[in-house]
């Protein structure tokens, strides 16, 4: 602080404490300097205060917001809701995971389907600002409200997330001597992996040389065999 405005300060205080001090009685001296030395190191402080809000080149305004702006951008709000113990809106720090945010809501409750969760959901990714995540039940899957991704099946190349699809009353079918990669990977179960493996192994002349040469194993064999055909 500049010394003009101590001094002044210090005379003002001076000045204001002299007839106090002149009526104190000698036995409370002690007590009453205590309290002048509190208030003069309270308005030295304020001075300080004051005289870097009254800088040059700013307003006080503009000032006085800086030096008491709080910053909150190391907090983000997420919610989390469905088939857990204690949905809700939660407070995370930025670099928190899917993780941590399923630990807070308690985890999993007991109508959860846990098998697509797993498949489903990536727990290691980071959660967003503002982001809200659904946990389907048992029953939202079995009655088809959530289905799983082609992709997930593929663990060379996963999704994190599978999203609401409509259901194909009338599927193409694939003729696995023919088709693209592309087409063999809309296939469910049969990611790039699979499907480079289908491609490798031509000509067929039965689907069932898919299953008998270990291709795809009996789950999937049992997922595709309505969708292709050899010609």
């Amino acid at each position: 602080m500049d010394k003009k405005y101590h001094d002044f300060y210090v005379e003002k205080l001076i000045d204001a404490c002299r007839p106090i001090i002149k009526k104190v009685r000698k036995k409370y001296w002690v007590e009453a300097t205590i309290i002048l030395c509190a208030l003069f190191i309270a308005l030295i402080s304020l001075a300080m205060f004051l005289s870097s809000c009254f800088s040059a080149d700013k307003p006080f305004a503009e000032n006085i917001e800086k030096t008491l702006k709080v910053d909150n951008t190391d907090v983000i709000v997420v919610e989390i809701a469905g088939a857990v113990k204690k949905p809700g809106v939660y407070d995370l720090k930025p670099n928190q995971r899917l993780k941590d945010l399923l630990n807070l809501a308690g985890g999993l409750s007991e109508n959860a389907e846990k098998g697509y969760f797993y498949r489903n959901y990536n727990q290691a990714r980071l959660i967003s600002d503002q982001e809200k995540i659904y946990i389907p039940s048992s029953w939202e899957i079995n009655a088809g409200l959530f289905q799983e991704s082609v992709q997930n099946f593929d663990y060379l190349s996963p999704k994190t997330m599978s999203f609401y699809q409509e259901t194909d009353d009338n599927p193409e079918i694939i003729n696995i001597n023919t088709a693209t990669i592309e087409e063999i990977d809309t296939l469910p179960g049969v990611g790039k992996s699979i499907g480079q493996k289908i491609i490798d192994h031509r000509p067929y002349r039965s689907i069932d040389e898919l299953l008998d040469n270990k291709i795809v194993n009996t789950g999937v064999f049992e997922k595709i065999k309505d969708s292709i055909s050899i010609n």
